[in-house]
């Protein structure tokens, strides 16, 4: 779980304005950074890729979670250090 202190309504929000401005991914890789998400952020239980391996759909869904992470590592730097 991330040392970032975030509430689920803040994790929801979040998730809710990275996709608003656009709208060019797949559900796939939005459920898979909101999996990811609420999971380093809110110790959600460990997300399972629901698609086929090999799959487009699967690609996409790995590639939300890599997102994730990235905005996770982005957010707990940040807090370490202020400007």
């Amino acid at each position: 779980m991330s040392a970032v202190a975030i509430t689920p309504a803040e994790v929801e929000k979040l998730i809710a304005r990275r996709f608003e401005a656009s709208d060019a991914r797949s559900q796939a890789y939005k459920d898979g950074f909101a999996a990811t998400l609420r999971r380093k952020l809110l110790g959600a239980p460990r997300p399972t890729n629901p698609y086929d391996a090999g799959t487009a759909e699967s690609d996409a869904w790995w590639a939300g979670c890599d997102a994730a992470r990235a905005e996770v590592e982005f957010r707990e730097a940040a807090a370490r250090c202020p400007l």
